[in-house]
């Protein structure tokens, strides 16, 4: 759990974490490493966003998308795209892609544990 912790990987270690309270962890062992690795707020440039609605593909999730898009082509900002798969991915820059029809989003897909959009240029213009 610490590893994962180490590479920002907060969900698998909460996923390791419960297995080890259920064979010899304390409830005060997990506490300790989680206060070790407190959570990051995300920087202004970063727009997480929500499991269950991205899971979903819901109104929300794309309403959300939609404004982060609309920011992006606003700022002409180039823009990161975490996914926690390819297809994910692609589903956020086609709902982004839609919100700013005849605008080119430049940007690029990568994969992790926490999906979010990061505006990488945003302030710079």
């Amino acid at each position: 759990a610490e590893q994962a912790f180490k590479e920002q990987r907060r969900d698998r270690a909460e996923v390791l974490m419960a297995r080890a309270m259920s064979i010899s962890a304390t409830p005060q062992q997990c506490a300790d490493l989680r206060a070790k690795y407190p959570v990051r707020e995300p920087a202004e440039n970063e727009f997480r966003l929500p499991l269950a609605d991205l899971s979903a593909r819901n109104t929300t999730i794309i309403d959300y998308l939609s404004g982060v898009a609309i920011k992006a082509r606003d700022e002409q900002s180039r823009l990161t795209i975490v996914a926690r798969n390819d297809a994910e991915g692609r589903w956020i820059y086609k709902q982004m892609r839609a919100a700013v029809d005849g605008y080119r989003l430049r940007g690029n897909i990568s994969i992790g544990a926490t999906p979010k959009v990061v505006l990488i240029d945003l302030g710079a213009g």
